[in-house]
């Protein structure tokens, strides 16, 4: 049997192997922008162990929570966290080894496992 101090130092070594980058969480919020109109606001909540990965979908496969086709330029990554990290589909990540690129979360993928949260992501330009 495994005993609780084992599983806790087996979670840290994955978690160090799978989140290998740091990140930087900005939260989103709507703000008038003095013409009548929104304009939206990133504030830093903080930073959190992360991976960042490429991935690919089939052309046409739908992506993100109105299962619109994927567009054809758009560059997608795979967003990893621990699951304690709380964020959504307005959160904007730029992570320690990309600097230059913000991240905007699009929808959790379905496979997450309960220590590794995971979000697909499309790099939304300069951060």
């Amino acid at each position: 049997m495994i005993t609780a101090g084992e599983l806790a130092q087996l979670q840290a070594e994955c978690a160090a192997l799978l989140l290998p980058d740091t990140c930087t969480i900005f939260a989103r919020t709507e703000v008038d922008d003095g013409r009548g109109g929104i304009t939206f606001l990133y504030t830093s909540q903080g930073t959190v162990p992360c991976g960042i990965e490429p991935i690919a979908f089939a052309r046409g496969e739908q992506v993100g929570g109105a299962g619109a086709p994927l567009p054809e330029a758009q560059a997608y990554v795979l967003f990893a966290a621990p699951p304690s990290v709380t964020v959504t589909n307005t959160t904007r990540v730029v992570a320690a080894s990309r600097p230059t690129e913000a991240l905007e979360l699009q929808n959790r993928d379905p496979q997450s496992i309960p220590f590794l949260e995971r979000w697909r992501a499309t790099v939304v330009g300069q951060s």
